[in-house]
């Protein structure tokens, strides 16, 4: 249900230019190209944390048990954000997605049944606070990084994608947006999903 909930928020909005003219959405103007300034002391504030967390893991004071692959993993990301292009290579990437309204901030303690225990009962999305535009499929993917353990991911992953995608194909031919909702492809699903949930995770890591 959570799934299918986020699915029609999507839809709703899905590549909706005028999303773009609302300048408190977070990411709206970076969307737009603008703001580049702002964009790169959010890449820093993470890359210089994850520089700090490097010197610990060099020196042997790291607090905790590091995986190689995930060290390996974060060295290319922050890499990438430090060269001259990065921003206009985002600004690109954006463009060329699907975006939307997505709530920014996606996991089930945002989330609150109204009209419990009736035969009225339904979930609804709460806390607004990082309400912006971007890719709908990297918002699953935080979902179930955040507060869903590996093996019963494993367990529902693929019921709950297509509870989704299905949700959404609905929402979008019900507008008219029958080429959206075939250009739209599982495959696409799938890819913001994965690379979006653990690029966005990989940004939480030296922050947190």
């Amino acid at each position: 249900q959570a799934f299918q909930l986020y699915a029609r928020l999507h839809g709703r909005y899905w590549k909706d230019e005028t999303l773009k003219d609302k300048a408190w959405l977070r990411a709206v103007d970076w969307m737009n190209g603008q703001n580049e300034v702002t964009w790169r002391e959010a890449q820093s504030m993470q890359s210089t944390g994850w520089s700090k967390i490097k010197e610990q893991i060099t020196s042997g004071t790291a607090t905790i048990q590091w995986d190689p692959h995930l060290v390996a993993c974060l060295d290319v990301a922050f890499g990438k954000v430090t060269v001259e292009s990065a921003f206009e290579t985002y600004v690109a990437r954006m463009s060329s997605n699907a975006f939307t309204l997505v709530q920014g901030d996606c996991h089930p303690h945002n989330l609150l049944w109204s009209k419990q225990r009736t035969e009225e009962a339904c979930l609804r999305v709460i806390d607004f606070e990082m309400v912006g535009v971007g890719p709908p499929g990297q918002e699953l993917g935080q979902f179930v990084i955040s507060h869903m353990a590996p093996d019963i991911r494993r367990l529902c992953e693929k019921d709950i994608l297509q509870a989704y995608y299905d949700e959404l194909q609905s929402v979008l031919r019900s507008k008219g947006m029958e080429s959206e909702a075939e250009s739209y492809t599982m495959e696409n699903l799938l890819s913001e999903y994965v690379r979006g949930g653990v690029g966005r995770w990989a940004g939480f890591i030296p922050f947190f």
